[in-house]
Formats: structure tokens, sequence, C-alpha cells
């Protein structure tokens, strides 16, 4: 997973300007944004034995995608991958 740290607010005014922005685009006062996920169907790679597996019985990966007023950000996580 990648992050770019240049888009992230670091000020509470820029904060403040994301909420703005969220509520004028949205009407969802005190909101930063919204995030949603979704299981992607994929055929697994071999000897990955239970590693893509999921609660709805299929194998796939999870896209995340997170929304700042009119702006998406697409994370895709790898259960490979070791978050610290």
């Amino acid at each position: 997973m990648c992050v770019n740290t240049e888009q992230v607010p670091k000020t509470v005014q820029e904060w403040k300007n994301v909420a703005n922005n969220f509520f004028q685009q949205w009407q969802f006062p005190h909101c930063i944004g919204s995030l949603d996920g979704k299981h992607v169907h994929i055929q697994p790679p071999p000897n990955s034995g239970s590693l893509y597996d999921n609660c709805k019985h299929f194998n796939s990966i999870v896209l995340l995608m997170s929304v700042y007023a009119v702006r998406f950000d697409e994370t895709v996580i790898d259960p490979k991958m070791t978050l610290y």
C-alpha cells in the first residue's frame, strides 16, 4: 500500500477546508470523507492456500475507496502485505 503524503491535510485549517468542501458537495456536516470497500473476485495464484479466501466463500482481494469531496483515492489491500 502506498500513501502519497502530499495529499493528506497537515493542519487544522486544511482539515476544516476538507470538511467544508465535503459539506458543499454532499451536504454531510462534520464529515471529512467517506470510505467503502468491495471484495473483487479473483482466481488465486498457485500455492496460495487459503490466503485469498473470504467470509463470502470465494477468493478475492479488497478494493477500498476513500472520497474527499470530489477526489478519489484507490487502495488495494493485498493479504500478503504486512502493515506496521
